[in-house]
C-alpha cells in the first residue's frame, strides 16, 4: 500500500506509467494485491 501511494507522487492516475513504475519497484504487486484482497475480511 505504501509503495502504491508513493507511485502517486509521480503518476496521479492508475494508467500505464503508474503500473510501469509500480512493476519496476515491486514486480510481484499483482500477487500482493490478490493476497491483500483475499485477506481483507480479516482486517
Amino acid at each position: 500500500v505504501v509503495v502504491h501511494e508513493l507511485c502517486h507522487l509521480e503518476h496521479m492516475d492508475h494508467g500505464d506509467g503508474f503500473k510501469a513504475l509500480l512493476t519496476h519497484l515491486m514486480p510481484d504487486w499483482r500477487e500482493r494485491r490478490q493476497a491483500l484482497n483475499h485477506n481483507a475480511a480479516r482486517w
